[in-house]
C-alpha cells in the first residue's frame, strides 16, 4: 500500500490543480504502482474518485460521498471472491457512513467515514478467523483508514504539513518485507503481475478467462484484474503462469512483468528462520511494549519498569 499511495501522490502532484485532473492522475499513478492485493484494491478506490470527480474544478461533501461509493463498487468488482474482514469491509462501511446524513460539510463526511473505518478495522478479527488467531487486525483495512484519516485532517486544518526524516523513510523501506505468510504447507503457486497498456480486451473478459487458472484454495487465491481502456493491471496467484501471460498478451503488449515462485519464497524463509508459521501455530501471549525516546520526561514509574522486565520471550516451536 505504501508503494501504491506514493505512486498516486507523485502523479497527482504533477497534474493540474483541478480536482478532476488530480483525481485522474492519482488513479493512474496508483494503478501503475499497485503492489499486492490491498494495493490493487486501493487503486480501484482512487479510480472511484476519478469517476466521481469528472469535469469538476472543486469538490465538496456530496462528491466525496459519491467518490467513496464508487470506489467501494469498483473495489468489490475487482475481486473474484470478496472476503470480508479486509480492506473491502473498510471501504464498504466508510462509504455507507459517508452517504448517511448531511453531505453539506465535507469535513463531517470525512469524519463519519474515518469513524466507520476505525470501527470496521476493529471488527476485522471477528470476520476473518486467521486474524483472530494471530491477534491482529487487517493491515489493508488499517492502511486505508490511515490514508483517509490523513486526508480528513488536512482538509479540516488539523495538520498543515507532514515531514518524514531520512532515517524514518529508510526504516519504512527496510520493514517492507517483514510480513510472514498467513499459512504454510501446500502449493502456493506463482505470483504473476504485469500491466497491459491500451488493452484490446475488456477487464471483465480478461478476469473471467484468468479465473480458470486461479488457485483452488480460497485462502491462497488471488485473481485481480483492474483498470480501464487505457491501462489494465493484472495480479494473479496461479500454478500456470504461462496461461496468465498468454491471456494478457491476447489483449496487447505487456510490461513490468513479474513472475515469482511463491513456494520457493516460503521455503527460503523457513530455511532462513528455522520456523514454519501457520494460522493454527500462532500462540497468543501477553506482551508488554517499552518505547524509548529522546525527550525530557519524569522518571518511569516502577510498575512500567516491572512490565518491561516481565516481557515474555518469543517461544520457538
Amino acid at each position: 500500500m505504501l508503494h501504491t499511495i506514493r505512486s498516486a501522490v507523485v502523479a497527482a502532484r504533477r497534474a493540474d490543480p483541478r480536482s478532476a485532473d488530480r483525481a485522474a492522475a492519482a488513479a493512474y499513478g496508483s494503478l501503475m504502482g499497485a503492489r499486492g492485493n490491498s494495493g490493487v484494491i486501493l487503486s480501484q478506490i482512487f479510480a472511484g474518485a476519478k469517476e466521481a470527480f469528472v469535469g469538476l474544478d472543486d469538490v465538496g461533501g456530496v462528491e466525496l460521498a459519491n467518490a467513496l461509493a464508487q470506489g467501494r463498487d469498483l473495489a468489490y468488482q475487482a475481486v473474484s471472491t470478496p472476503v470480508e474482514g479486509t480492506i473491502l469491509t473498510a471501504i464498504r462501511e466508510m462509504a455507507e457512513a459517508a452517504n448517511t446524513g448531511s453531505t453539506d460539510d465535507v469535513v463531517a463526511v470525512f469524519d463519519r467515514a474515518v469513524s466507520a473505518g476505525r470501527a470496521a478495522v476493529a471488527r476485522t478479527p471477528e470476520l476473518l478467523p486467521v486474524l483472530k488467531q494471530a491477534g491482529v487486525v487487517d493491515a489493508g483495512a488499517q492502511g486505508l483508514v490511515y490514508i483517509v484519516e490523513g486526508m480528513a485532517d488536512l482538509v479540516a486544518g488539523r495538520v498543515t504539513a507532514v515531514e518524514r526524516s531520512a532515517d524514518e523513510e529508510a526504516a519504512v523501506l527496510a520493514d517492507a518485507d517483514h510480513a510472514l505468510p498467513a499459512s504454510s504447507g501446500g502449493t502456493w503457486g506463482y505470483d504473476v503481475q504485469f500491466l497491459v497498456p491500451s488493452p484490446t480486451r475488456g477487464v471483465r473478459d480478461l478476469r473471467e478467462e484468468m479465473l480458470r487458472f486461479g488457485l483452488d484454495d480460497a485462502g491462497l487465491s488471488c485473481v485481480l484484474v483492474v483498470g480501464d481502456d487505457s491501462l489494465v493491471k493484472v495480479h494473479v496467484h496461479t500454478r500456470a503462469p504461462h496461461e496468465i501471460l498468454r491471456i494478457g498478451l491476447s489483449a496487447g503488449r505487456v510490461r513490468d512483468v513479474v513472475v515469482e515462485d511463491l513456494d520457493a519464497m516460503v521455503a527460503a524463509r523457513e530455511r532462513a528462520t528455522g520456523v514454519t508459521v501457520s494460522a493454527t501455530d500462532v500462540e497468543r501471549r501477553p506482551l508488554a511494549v517499552v518505547s524509548v525516546v529522546a525527550a525530557a520526561r519524569p522518571p518511569i514509574p516502577a510498575w512500567k519498569r516491572s512490565c518491561a522486565r516481565s516481557r515474555p520471550r518469543p517461544v520457538m516451536p
